[in-house]
Order: C-alpha cells, then sequence, then structure tokens
C-alpha cells in the first residue's frame, strides 16, 4: 500500500514538474532524460509526522479492539445466561433472550464495520500530508537536478544509470516535516 502511494506521488511529481516548465516556457527535453530512485518508505518513516500518524493509527486502532472485544464479552455474557437457564426459562422469555442475543451480533458487526471504516478514513486523512510532502521533496530535488522520470527503488527493477536521490529528497523531507509539525 505504501509503495503504491510512493509510486503515485512520484508521478503526480513528474506531471507536476512539466506542468511547470511548461508554464516557464521552457522546451522540451530532446536528449535523454534523466532518471532517479529513491527509497520512499525508508525515507517517510524517518519523518515526524509518520511517527506521530503512526502512533494516532495504532491508539485508534487499540481503543477499536477494545470496543470490539467489551461487546463480545456482553454477548458472551448472554449467551451463557441463556445456555444456564434456558431450560427453566418460558419460551416467552427465551425467545426475548435469543432476540436480544441476535441484536447485540447485529450491532457488534455493524460496529465492526463503523470503526474499520473510521480507522482507514483516518489512514487516509494521517497519509496525506505525508503523501504532499514526499511530493514537494522530490519536486525541489528535481527542479534542482534536471530530473524527468523519479521511480521507487522497490518497484524498479532495471535501471541503467540514474540516480539514487534518497538523501536528498530526506533532507528536503525532513524541511517540510520540521514545518508541518509547527502546525
Amino acid at each position: 500500500m505504501k509503495n503504491l502511494v510512493v509510486a503515485l506521488a512520484v508521478f503526480l511529481s513528474i506531471g507536476s514538474l512539466n506542468a511547470q516548465q511548461k508554464k516557464k516556457g521552457a522546451a522540451a527535453p530532446t536528449g535523454p532524460q534523466k532518471t532517479a530512485y529513491l527509497k520512499g518508505d525508508s525515507i517517510t518513516r524517518l519523518m515526524e509526522c509518520s511517527k506521530r500518524a503512526e502512533k494516532r493509527l495504532e491508539d485508534y486502532s487499540t481503543d477499536a479492539r477494545a470496543q470490539i472485544e467489551a461487546l463480545n464479552l456482553a454477548a458472551q455474557k448472554m449467551y451463557n445466561t441463556i445456555e444456564a437457564q434456558g431450560s427453566s426459562m418460558n419460551p416467552t422469555m427465551k425467545k426475548f433472550k435469543e432476540d436480544e442475543l441476535r441484536r447485540k451480533s447485529a450491532e457488534i458487526d455493524e460496529t465492526t464495520q463503523l470503526l474499520q471504516n473510521n480507522l482507514q478514513e483516518l489512514s487516509q486523512a494521517e497519509q496525506k500530508p505525508i503523501t504532499e510532502a514526499l511530493l514537494q521533496a522530490i519536486e525541489k530535488v528535481c527542479v534542482r537536478k534536471g530530473i524527468a522520470y523519479v521511480f521507487e527503488k522497490g518497484q524498479l527493477y532495471y535501471c541503467k544509470g540514474g540516480i539514487d536521490i534518497t538523501e536528498e529528497v530526506l533532507v528536503e523531507l525532513l524541511i517540510i516535516d520540521k514545518q508541518l509539525m509547527l502546525k
């Protein structure tokens, strides 16, 4: 998933760079274009924003698991009560308790789905500034070095030549990260 996000960020950066060159009236490159690669995952993990996002997601997941466990425990108690007292309950009371257990089971399913959706939305919201910062850092390095294409190292099977810009992007990314942490 992260590789996909990084690859998307790289390609968006290239499009942005090309658009900027066209705005400035720069002629389209006629010769071989410079390519570069980077290890996006390894550098985004070093960002304070990324660490903070990871902590928030971990905290949310822990809270969500606790909520689901509490609901499951309540359902288990209801089930145990029906099992233990079922033979002594009148049929109407037993049916009522079984219906109550079915409603609790449906509540567990709905809550689980809601918490999973919320976690996904939170993950996307937390990932957005990280991806934007990575794009900015890549673009700065590409403009400075005249690079036209950047690939994620983990997705690159072969590259003859190319420049490893991981360290330079990391420097730019950490500068942007500090700015984000001040907000």
